[in-house]
């Protein structure tokens, strides 16, 4: 895709909740301790702040945390701690919450929309003028035998083992929203032209005299 990359076989691709536009490659590299390998557990990028703390042995800030210490895992003594994955839109906010999450290896979207970063793919859901579209049973997809998300397994007749993966899922989105508190937008704040960068530090005024060049 032109401005979003190319997600290969995953579906959509930069600015959706679709794995196109969330799922991400890792390496981990440390010669002596993580032994090669290559491993489908999962992990984010919440998860590095804990596992370098451990890792460093350093204290954890004391504030509520959603990453986990992926020592085992990398170490090979233990699989990820983590079972549960949220997806955010790009612009999140408190009403819809995450639109889409996932458990093991099943994912459940509540809300979809396209991306205009995803608009070179054919598939209409990825489009930019694909609008937020809420989703009541959610899609729900099976990532291990299905990851780019073409077979809804709640299309159909669903069994009860999926309906109760359903429940499961949501619960999980329950109290997460339980416990989540949104922080004050930083973009919403505006500019402050004297956070800017100034090539003259000492020039006035700013940021008109801040020119990089003499000229």
């Amino acid at each position: 895709m032109a401005r979003g990359g190319s997600a290969g076989h995953l579906k959509c691709g930069k600015g959706t909740t679709y794995e196109g536009g969330m799922r991400e490659p890792a390496v981990a590299y440390w010669p002596g301790r993580i032994a090669p390998g290559v491993t489908h557990e999962l992990a984010s990028t919440l998860d590095l702040l804990p596992t370098l703390s451990a890792l460093a042995g350093a204290a954890l800030p004391k504030v509520a945390l959603d990453g986990f210490d992926l020592s085992p895992l990398l170490f090979g003594s233990g699989k990820s701690p983590r079972q549960a994955v949220f997806f955010y839109p790009p612009n999140p906010d408190p009403l819809h919450g995450p639109f889409a999450v996932r458990l093991g290896k099943y994912k459940a979207h509540f809300f979809t929309q396209g991306s205009f970063h995803s608009s070179t793919t054919p598939d209409q859901a990825c489009q930019g003028l694909t609008p937020l579209t809420p989703h009541l049973p959610p899609l729900l997809y099976d990532l291990e035998s299905d990851p780019a998300e073409n077979y809804d397994l709640l299309a159909g007749q669903a069994s009860p083992e999926l309906l109760q993966v359903l429940r499961d899922i949501t619960l999980q989105k329950v109290l997460l929203e339980q416990r989540l508190e949104f922080g004050e937008s930083q973009i919403r704040k505006g500019r402050d032209p004297s956070l800017q960068p100034c090539c003259a530090p000492n020039c006035s005024p700013k940021p008109s005299c801040c020119r990089c060049s003499p000229h």
